[in-house]
């Protein structure tokens, strides 16, 4: 009987291997992010850690403003959003959300991480004044 119940069980797990479940974490990156010093009270906790994505997924990743009055969120066309692994630059294409009144609510990110643990970087644009 324990024989049947452990050739059960390694059989239960090496089917979940082979759905690659998204319930281990062997199947996912992690997400560091590096958001400039003015930009860092911008965002939801919840959106910004302990974030993980599939790998070699393209997926989307959603970055919510914090709701609140003295917030205001930034377009998109303000900031300078890059990603990148240990190896390489990964590309990204950023959007911004909206709700019904027009307000810029938050970032939705378009990747797809590969095999390594990626980190996001977000900074204001630089401005240019020509007086």
């Amino acid at each position: 009987m324990k024989k049947n119940l452990l050739m059960l069980t390694a059989v239960t797990l090496v089917a979940i291997l082979l759905a690659g479940c998204s319930l281990w974490s062997w199947g996912k990156v992690n997400v560091t992010f590096e958001i400039a010093e003015d930009l860092e009270d911008l965002f939801e906790d919840k959106s910004i850690k302990n974030v993980q994505l599939q790998k070699d997924k393209e997926q989307v990743l959603r970055l919510e403003y914090r709701k609140d009055d003295e917030v205001e969120g930034k377009s998109v066309k303000e900031l300078e959003i890059t990603a990148k692994d240990k190896d390489a630059e990964i590309k990204v294409e950023p959007a911004d959300i909206v709700d019904a009144d027009g307000n810029i609510i938050a970032i939705e990110l378009k990747l797809k991480p590969g095999k390594k643990d990626i980190t996001i970087s977000i900074t204001k644009l630089e401005q240019n004044n020509n007086s």
